[in-house]
């Protein structure tokens, strides 16, 4: 069976790029949200959600792949 482009883009990118952009996200918000400016802390939001799945992603597949192997 072949693999999609993506689910091979989502396997080899490693797990430290989401907790980066999780990290981004949650500073995005901090500073935001002490100047009182809610579309950025909204903007925040989005980049630590977006980190937090590509996270989740990158390690469940590459458990998948350990395992099939």
């Amino acid at each position: 069976m072949r693999e999609s482009s993506v689910l091979k883009k989502l396997r080899d990118i490693d797990p430290a790029v989401g907790i980066g952009l999780v990290i981004l996200g949650i500073f995005v918000m901090g500073v935001s949200g002490a100047a009182t400016w809610h579309y950025p802390f909204n903007i925040g939001t989005g980049i630590a959600i977006l980190g937090a799945v590509l996270f989740v992603m990158s390690v469940t597949l590459s458990t998948l792949r350990e395992k099939k192997a």
